[in-house]
């Protein structure tokens, strides 16, 4: 179908370039504002077919340690990449961030309409705001900087360690700053889920290091 089909409205221009497609503003039908993002043609076979090139697995054998599990490194690879080929994964990701910020303070996840998702089209609620290098032309102040600061903290590091979901992508295109004080987070194609067992080692090691203790950082 033709975006005019389903769309109230439909600008053709796009507003944001994504990493495998591009950003739309459109309006549903009961007259919510969206952004819609639509994946580039052919780009999940073109990913199936650069993952499995060899000469990849070889340039990553030849520039990390030889000791690295470059097998494993290349199979999370590919789990990510082709993750986020897939919008109905990032629209299920980002309802799972939705619903654990939903009374957050300052942190804002768009809703997702899922009615209007597929595997190539993410539609979620547009979000007014500028973006990171343009609220630092504002000058903010040492305390507004310190509060954002807290915020990115919680959301990207925060989520990995209480709520077990880490949004791998922390590009400052990725955020954007609301009129209200509020920082949106847009993108959720890339995000690694980690069982609790692991997240308690990882915490127990920080704790070692922070107290220098060797034999158990060694131990872990």
């Amino acid at each position: 179908d033709y975006p005019e089909a389903i769309f109230e409205s439909f600008d053709t221009t796009p507003i944001a370039a994504a990493s495998i497609g591009q950003v739309h503003r459109a309006t549903l039908p009961d007259g919510t504002e969206v952004a819609v993002k639509v994946q580039y043609p052919g780009i999940e076979e073109a990913m199936h077919s650069d993952l499995k090139n060899t000469k990849i697995l070889s340039l990553f054998q030849k520039v990390l340690f030889f000791r690295t599990d470059t097998k494993g490194i290349m199979e999370e690879l590919e789990t990510r990449f082709l993750d986020e080929c897939n919008y109905l994964q990032e629209a299920a990701y980002q309802e799972e961030f939705y619903q654990r910020f939903a009374n957050h303070p300052g942190i804002v996840v768009p809703r997702v309409y899922h009615d209007f998702t597929t595997r190539r089209v993410l539609t979620s609620e547009f979000q007014e705001g500028i973006g990171f290098y343009e609220w630092l032309k504002k000058d903010p102040s040492s305390e507004e900087r310190h509060g954002i600061a807290k915020l990115l903290y919680r959301f990207y590091i925060g989520s990995l360690y209480l709520d077990g979901n880490f949004n791998c992508d922390p590009h400052p295109g990725n955020y954007v700053f609301r009129p209200d004080g509020k920082v949106a987070f847009l993108d959720y194609g890339c995000c690694r889920p980690f069982p609790a067992e692991r997240r308690a080692l990882w915490t127990q090691l920080c704790s070692s290091v922070y107290l220098k203790d060797t034999e158990m950082v060694e131990k872990l």
